[in-house]
């Protein structure tokens, strides 16, 4: 943005660019900082060009503060549209959350009281209890995952594509590796 901050001013930053690298890798000392700046000036875009087709969010269009690297004779300069990316959910078990949540075998299962009538047995009142309590907890369920659905919508919002990097010298600390955002 406008703000020059101080992190480089002693001369010892420097900067590789890495085709293999998709975001911007920044020193640990200076990720914060940088990450904070920028997140807080990121305005998601709205309208027609909001989405992508895959529903997330276009941040190819999001506003926010540009960063400039000024080199010895040429200033490099990134948009909003090249360092910032939609953010995603992760799911516990290392998946994203776009993937298609599946209850693997529910339909297969039937329940207590088929489970009963099928082995020839009643279904009890406390068994009946039992459903009654399994589907107010079912509906807990289901007012949670609403609840969910509403914090994921801030999850597809527009974030930095910062790394911090923590790297000894020779090569660091001050080491800031520029990946897809400079290349594209």
């Amino acid at each position: 943005g406008d703000r020059i901050v101080d992190y480089c001013e002693d001369g010892g930053c420097r900067a590789v660019v890495d085709t293999g690298t998709s975001l911007l890798a920044v020193p640990a000392g200076f990720a914060e900082e940088l990450r904070h700046d920028l997140q807080s000036s990121l305005i998601d875009p709205t309208g027609e060009d909001s989405l992508m087709p895959d529903g997330h969010t276009n941040c190819r269009k999001a506003q926010g503060l540009p960063v400039h690297f000024e080199l010895e004779t040429v200033t490099l300069t990134l948009l909003p549209s090249d360092y910032s990316r939609a953010s995603m959910a992760m799911e516990k078990d290392g998946t994203d959350s776009d993937e298609e949540d599946e209850e693997e075998g529910a339909e297969d299962e039937p329940i207590e009281a088929e489970k009963d009538e099928a082995e020839g047995g009643k279904h009890s009142a406390e068994d009946a209890e039992d459903d009654a309590q399994a589907s107010a907890s079912d509906v807990q369920e289901d007012e949670e995952e609403d609840d969910e659905e509403e914090k994921e919508e801030e999850i597809g919002a527009c974030r930095p594509a910062l790394m911090p990097i923590d790297l000894p010298a020779p090569l660091g600390p001050k080491l800031f590796i520029w990946g897809e955002p400079v290349l594209r």
